[in-house]
């Protein structure tokens, strides 16, 4: 008796199709099997499980054994998958690849003798959290993390477990992702925290009942490379509504997406303001300060008076900038400060950390935040301020070139009004198109090639029903280019580029 089962496959490949097999093992949706394509064998999930293929059954192979040791991809963690591949116009093996990577994969089996029982698939969990059912919420300002802490002890006294997302989260390395993975899956395991960055997503939670995702607006929080170009701050928002959790974006910031989300009604705000902090801050315009010879260097006299005064009280002073090479500021302050050489730290201003140790925060060269020729730049000058502002708990300074008059008016109102006016996102989805090349002959031509065809490699398609149409389009055209060439795995789109 043939008691063959045909099983369709996710392998973590940019593949096009899910290949068919058979076997006469007992497999369930989800299950791991190692499958051979091509010469190579890889650890494959079963995707469909079917009487007979939807290809002729004599092209179907067999597989070559199931994944020892290795649990099934629970029915959410498939969800998630299928909505990262549909969005981000990526292959669902892609995202496998990202979500199992072969070393995490190797390390799973290795452990797996002496793991827990299997626990069933994740299921939706739904709790009174205190919060309208089914909005995340963007949380402004400060006091979001009180909000943040009450959250957190409520859910875990509920027994349910809580994943915050934050950009400086140490990276997890394989076995440590392993063990959170054997946690997380059992529903009678002790409710967690647990905290990391986007590579946390794709634990297979099953009683997941809070999802924090902190300054939600950090580009951090963007794949750029591999493929899925996926944010995780969008992925958290689909994980906390697959699992019935809900979802807090906090921010001192927030990104203007998020913002529209909140004032059009998708997401609920908790607190008020929009770039909080800087009306405590001292702004100084370094263009008057030279007119009325008020700059001595790169330092404008009454900055230089304020470290003059903190340097006197034993204090520590923090010099930020607006790129990663402080070189030549340390430079001059070391010389007009010798005697306080082990009191003056110098940083980028992405990196600053620990900011409640200094007697004085400096933030020098702002106008250089506002010079990126971007429909974003202002959106992003105000968070990187904004961001230092609200963490500071000392007095700050910010000096740059005609500051008063580029932070002045710099209101959401302001900044979403110039995005509706221009039609650019979150009033629009843009799609970039890219070519990655390392010969610079053939990155021209192909990009010579793909702006005659699209017009531009910066899409922007409206946010109406034609939207997943109009992205399914975008992907065909980048195949037909790829198959007329013979020109494959160099072309991409990325969504919602930052």
């Amino acid at each position: 008796m043939d008691n063959r089962q045909y099983i369709q496959t996710i392998l973590p490949l940019k593949l096009e199709w899910e290949p068919w097999y058979y076997t006469t093992a007992n497999v369930v949706l989800g299950s791991r099997v190692r499958v051979n394509l091509a010469g190579r064998e890889y650890v494959a999930v079963v995707s469909r499980i079917a009487p007979q293929p939807d290809i002729d059954p004599a092209q179907v192979r067999p597989v070559t054994g199931l994944a020892q040791g290795l649990e099934p991809i629970t029915e959410a963690e498939l969800r998630l998958w299928r909505f990262i591949s549909e969005y981000y116009l990526c292959t669902i093996g892609e995202v496998y690849k990202t979500a199992y990577p072969a070393g995490k994969q190797v390390v799973e089996a290795r452990k797996r003798k002496s793991a827990a029982p299997p626990a069933p698939g994740a299921t939706a969990v739904n709790g009174d959290l205190g919060f309208e059912s089914g909005k995340p919420f963007l949380a402004v300002g400060a006091e979001r993390h009180s909000l943040m802490r009450q959250l957190i002890s409520k859910t875990l006294k509920q027994g349910k477990d809580v994943l915050m997302l934050r950009p400086d989260a140490p990276l997890h390395s394989y076995a440590e992702l392993r063990n959170l993975s054997q946690q997380v899956r059992r529903p009678d395991s002790p409710a967690q925290l647990i905290e990391g960055r986007r590579q946390i997503l794709f634990l297979p939670y099953c009683k997941l009942g809070l999802i924090i995702v902190e300054q939600e607006q950090d580009s951090a929080y963007k794949q750029e490379s591999p493929s899925p170009r996926y944010n995780a701050r969008d992925v958290a928002v689909m994980l906390g509504s697959i699992h019935g959790a809900q979802v807090i974006l906090g921010s001192s910031c927030p990104s203007l997406e998020s913002l529209y989300n909140a004032l059009s009604g998708k997401f609920r705000l908790k607190g008020a303001g929009y770039a909080q902090g800087l009306d405590a801050a001292t702004i100084i315009d370094t263009s008057a300060e030279k007119r009325k010879r008020g700059m001595k260097g790169g330092y404008s006299i009454k900055l230089l008076d304020a470290i003059s005064n903190s340097l006197a009280h034993r204090e520590h002073v923090l010099f930020l900038l607006p790129w990663a090479d402080t070189s030549d500021a340390e430079i001059e302050a070391r010389a007009l400060f010798p005697e306080a050489r082990t009191r003056l730290r110098f940083s980028p201003l992405g990196k600053a950390d620990n900011l409640g140790k200094y007697g004085l925060v400096a933030i020098l060269n702002a106008d250089y935040l506002f010079s990126r020729q971007d429909f974003r730049s202002d959106e992003r000058a105000l968070q990187a301020l904004s961001a230092v502002a609200t963490e500071c708990t000392c007095p700050l300074i910010i000096q740059g070139a005609d500051l008063p008059a580029r932070l002045q008016g710099l209101t959401p109102e302001k900044l979403l009004e110039e995005r509706r006016r221009f039609g650019y996102p979150p009033f629009s989805r843009l799609v970039e198109i890219k070519v990655g090349d390392k010969n610079e002959a053939r990155k021209a031509k192909f990009t010579s090639v793909l702006c005659r065809e699209f017009g531009s490699l910066q899409v922007f398609l409206p946010k109406d029903s034609s939207l997943a149409a109009a992205k399914a389009d975008i992907a065909r055209r980048i195949a037909s280019i790829e198959k007329q060439y013979k020109y494959s795995g160099h072309i991409y789109a990325d969504v919602d580029p930052l």
